[in-house]
């Protein structure tokens, strides 16, 4: 539909034009910025496929949606570095036999 249309728009342009900038930027800083939110993006799409039948009956769905995804990319919230560090990290990653790795970064 149209509005699942706009709600793409705001998942894919804004992020992909401050990825493309982080990349061509000297600072690893915003790399890591733009790979989490990507991470989070990528959870949530397949969350939201696998739960899609169920989330249309939730009203203003979209509205949600949108409000969310521009959370995780906001550079004053940095929703997506929340989400890495509550959830992900702490129970992806052990998961993956990558705490080794997460030790280095704190």
């Amino acid at each position: 539909t149209g509005g699942t249309f706009v709600i793409d728009l705001i998942g894919f342009v804004f992020p992909m034009y401050a990825s493309i900038k982080a990349i061509e930027s000297p600072s690893p800083e915003d790399d890591t910025q733009w790979l989490t939110y990507w991470l989070i993006f990528a959870f949530f799409k397949i969350l939201e496929g696998s739960a899609d039948y169920l989330l249309q009956y939730i009203p203003f769905f979209l509205m949600i949606k949108a409000a969310f995804l521009v959370w995780c990319y906001y550079p004053k919230t940095q929703g997506a570095k929340v989400i890495y560090a509550s959830v992900i990290k702490p129970y992806l990653v052990p998961n993956l036999g990558l705490q080794a790795a997460a030790k280095k970064e704190d």
